[in-house]
């Protein structure tokens, strides 16, 4: 999960919506993690509040957890 919460921080301006315009197989590579082992991340931080998804879109709502993670 620390790949994932690391690519996030680093995003400009997390606060807003982040664009995937990219496959989940293409951003998998990139944080260097497999397909299921990604879906499960981005899963998990929507469970516990931390992000939140819509389409192709991801949004930061507790950047604190993430920086806690890492």
């Amino acid at each position: 999960m620390d790949r994932l919460a690391y690519w996030l921080i680093k995003i400009n301006n997390p606060k807003n919506w982040i664009e995937l315009p990219i496959s989940q197989d293409i951003l998998s590579d990139i944080l260097h993690v497999n397909r299921s082992t990604l879906n499960q991340e981005i899963t998990k931080l929507q469970k516990l509040g931390v992000i939140e998804t819509e389409r192709k879109r991801i949004r930061v709502l507790d950047i604190e957890y993430l920086e806690s993670i890492l």
